[in-house]
């Protein structure tokens, strides 16, 4: 979906949906590292974690400055309030995914969730 206010009327809240995609991810990361016994991994899923922080702090500053410019109307349901992340299904409140998937399933996962975006992303960029 190509996030843009003349084409998607529901833009505001689409990017809160993927703000909390972005927390979570950045929770799943943690869990991860604390899991893994290999320093060189813990460091790798630290820093995606923080890069997963980064990518949700910068989507709620855009939802921001569209609600300033105007783009909708402030809703209170744009306010983030962590527990929302499990209560909206993107950390399972049984447990998370590096607990639930042996490593290789759980390395593939994060790689396809990581590798599928960049590709569309490079897609796109060609097409311009």
């Amino acid at each position: 979906m190509i996030l843009a206010p003349g084409k998607n009327k529901d833009l505001l809240a689409t990017l809160v949906e993927f703000g909390y995609a972005e927390y979570g991810s950045a929770l799943e990361m943690l869990a991860a590292a604390k899991s893994t016994d290999s320093p060189k991994a813990k460091i790798g899923y630290i820093n995606h974690a923080l890069d997963e922080y980064r990518h949700a702090a910068l989507i709620f500053k855009v939802l921001n400055i569209q609600i300033n410019q105007g783009v909708g109307e402030f809703q209170k349901s744009y306010i983030f309030a962590p527990q929302h992340v499990v209560s909206k299904g993107y950390v399972d409140k049984g447990g998370f995914l590096v607990e639930k998937l042996d490593n290789k399933k759980f390395i593939e996962f994060v790689y396809s969730n990581e590798y599928l975006p960049k590709k569309l992303h490079n897609f796109i960029n060609l097409k311009k």
